[in-house]
């Protein structure tokens, strides 16, 4: 089982987020989805749940 957590942003506010780090939105969504790691996904995913941010948390029981 593999727990996965995305960050839902209000309508906007992704594109905020993409300004105060100076990166792309496709770039963004990843972080968010927790797909791309690395030094600044966590400030990005932080700065995201300052800002309005919800935290989703996903169980895949498909994956061992």
């Amino acid at each position: 089982m593999e727990i996965l957590s995305e960050i839902k942003m209000p309508h906007g506010a992704n594109r905020k987020i993409g300004k105060l780090f100076d990166i792309s939105q496709p770039t963004l969504r990843k972080y968010l989805r927790g797909t791309l790691k690395d030094s600044l996904s966590n400030k990005v995913r932080k700065a995201a749940i300052e800002n309005g941010g919800k935290e989703y948390v996903i169980l895949d029981e498909t994956k061992k």
